[in-house]
Formats: C-alpha cells, structure tokens, sequence
C-alpha cells in the first residue's frame, strides 16, 4: 500500500525511501471503536450500512469484521427502535428532515458507548424518546444529536446537542487519560494506537528543550504522551468540541506545557516560529 501511495502521489525524492517492515496490529479483527453508518428508508424497508462504491444506495451490513462488535450490536438496536417508533429518516430525494446517520464510538478502556444521531433538521418528532430508548441499550452512556443541512458535503454539521447522558466518554491510551466529545477525532483502533503513537515518539528523539507542534491535534493525545519529554507543546486543532476535550484532557492528566489553539493548521502554522 505505501510503495502504491508513494508511485501515485510521487512526494520530493520518494525512490529514494526506504519502507521498513510493518508493524502489525495486535487484533486484526473487530477493532475499530466507532461504527457511522448511514440509514435510509426505501418503500418501507430501512437499511443502514455504507454507500456501494459510486453510488447513493445504502448496502445493509449485518456484520463488519473489523467492526467492534458492541458497536454493531448497538447500531442494529438502534435500528429496530427507529423502525418500531416510526422515526424520520432523512430522505433527500424529496429533501425530507430525518435520521440521516447513526455513529456509535466505544471506549476500548471502560467500554462507554456514546451515540450520535446526526439530522437534517432540528426538530425531528420524538427524538427525545428515542434517545430515552437508546440509553437503556448495554453499555450506553450518553445520546447526542447533530444537526446537518442537504447543502453539508460532510457527514457532521456544526451544532451538537446532548439529549441525555453523560458530556462525554473517558479512553485511556498508555498512561494517559483522554475525553472524547461526538466529534473530536479519536484513532480507531485503540490497540494499534498505543504502538503507533510508542513508535512515533521514539524516532522522534525528543528531549527537554524540543518544542512539539501537534498539528491536527484531535484531543490532544500525541502532544499529551509526549509532554513529559519536551519543554512545549502547541498543538493546532479546526474543530472547537476537540480543542475544548484537548485542553480538558491537559488538566486531566495534570499537563502545564501544552497549549492548544482553535485555527486551521495552514493558517496558524506559519505564526508558530514566532511563539518559539
């Protein structure tokens, strides 16, 4: 896949890299933490799963093997509970307001599930009760709605709101604590994490004078690993909810050195020779 990556995109000097052997994962199978499957409502019959490759149509997925399968388990719950209350599902050929994806994320650590239910519109009937519903499913701690628009080329629109539960759910990743909020971003396998992020940090050769800069920075978990070996952090995230679950998470883990700013990289990357 690199060496294909590497003839495709063909970056300064790439015959000159040398790829080393891959580090494997440890679970190869049913390990990724967050499920965001779209749903959508044809004649009556409901299907939620991903889009078929150069398509609109939904492909109903019973079973994804590198999906955790608690995760799975929760979004077909869901599914049964749209269907027996008769909730809206988005439909965008006649720009009806609705469900249009269900994303379920769960802590590798304590095993939280949290759900967000992203819609187009705002008021869609008895969500609330949904949400009261999905609660009650094992191991679910927390239901959110985000709230898109048809013109939103992304799956997430920008307003989040909590219909019940918890704010947010606790992973830990090495010897460090992190919150996740709906949409900050979160690796997927929690397992390869830790031996990415372990093999990062050692061909970084850090030490007490480096000065990291985090860019993308999520909720801030690379810079916070590395804080204890270098003198600053700055870490550069777009999305607000991250930026706020990143400097949470430096009190939570009782980090001083690591500062975290709201702006695209591109834009404050350039600034940041001047704050060093």
């Amino acid at each position: 896949m690199i060496k294909d990556s590497l003839l495709k995109f063909h970056p300064r000097n790439y015959q000159k890299i040398k790829i080393k052997n891959t580090i494997p994962a440890p679970k190869q199978w049913y390990y990724r933490n967050k499920a965001q499957y779209q749903i959508e409502n044809i004649k009556n019959k409901i299907s939620l799963g991903m889009y078929a490759p150069k398509s609109q149509k939904i492909i109903d997925l019973p079973i994804m093997p590198t999906q955790s399968k608690n995760t799975q388990k929760v979004e077909f719950a869901i599914k049964k509970l749209i269907e027996k209350m008769h909730i809206a599902i988005a439909d965008s050929r006649y720009k009806k307001d609705g469900i249009k994806t269900v994303v379920v994320r769960q802590s590798h650590a304590t095993d939280e599930i949290q759900v967000t239910l992203v819609t187009i519109g705002k008021n869609i009937k008895n969500l609330d009760k949904l949400a009261e519903k999905i609660i009650e499913l094992e191991n679910v701690v927390s239901v959110f709605q985000n709230e898109s628009q048809w013109n939103n080329p992304l799956v997430w629109g920008n307003k989040t709101t909590k219909l019940i539960g918890k704010n947010y759910i606790t992973e830990q990743i090495l010897n460090k604590k992190f919150i996740l909020s709906p949409r900050a971003f979160f690796q997927l396998n929690p397992e390869q994490t830790e031996v990415l992020y372990s093999t990062a940090l050692n061909y970084l050769e850090l030490n007490a004078n480096s000065i990291l800069v985090d860019a993308y920075a999520g909720v801030g978990t690379l810079g916070i690993l590395a804080s204890e070996k270098v003198k600053q952090v700055i870490g550069i995230e777009s999305i607000p909810e991250a930026i706020a679950d990143a400097q949470f998470n430096c009190r939570l883990n009782n980090v001083k050195n690591a500062e975290y700013i709201n702006s695209s990289v591109e834009k404050f990357y350039p600034k940041c020779k001047k704050m060093v």
